[in-house]
């Protein structure tokens, strides 16, 4: 994550500023709702969610080449049924307790997962969701 930089390391992984990016791209958010989704995701984390300006120079440093796509373009057929893609993935949240977990046969892991219901066609975000290991939330 921070091979190669001068200056103060990066607090936040690469990854998680790109997934703050294409889910800003994704919802159309301003980066200030982006924050806001940053510190509704650390609730469930445990981490400290990046303030805007931050999440705002990273994903400039980035440079993520993003197009947005037209809704009024020739390809889209609204005769056609709608073909939704649904995904999923899990973050593991902490890593504190492992021992305790191996040696006690404890079932507390900390995850979190994300599912995303995608229009296969257009390629928008239909749902997002995010639930505990245990059930919804």
């Amino acid at each position: 994550m921070n091979d190669g930089k001068v200056g103060r390391p990066f607090k936040y992984a690469e990854t998680y500023i790109k997934l703050l990016a294409y889910i800003r791209y994704l919802f159309n958010l301003p980066y200030r709702q982006t924050e806001g989704f940053a510190r509704a995701l650390s609730l469930h984390t445990g981490r400290k969610a990046p303030d805007y300006s931050v999440i705002n120079r990273r994903i400039n440093a980035l440079n993520i080449n993003l197009t947005t796509r037209r809704s009024g373009s020739d390809d889209d057929n609204d005769e056609e049924p709608m073909t939704i893609v649904v995904d999923s993935t899990g973050i593991k949240v902490t890593n504190r307790g492992e021992w305790l977990r191996r040696r006690w046969g404890k079932e507390r892991k900390g995850y979190i997962k994300i599912h995303f219901a995608i229009d296969a066609r257009s390629k928008e975000v239909i749902s997002m969701h995010v639930t505990k290991r245990r059930g919804c939330t």
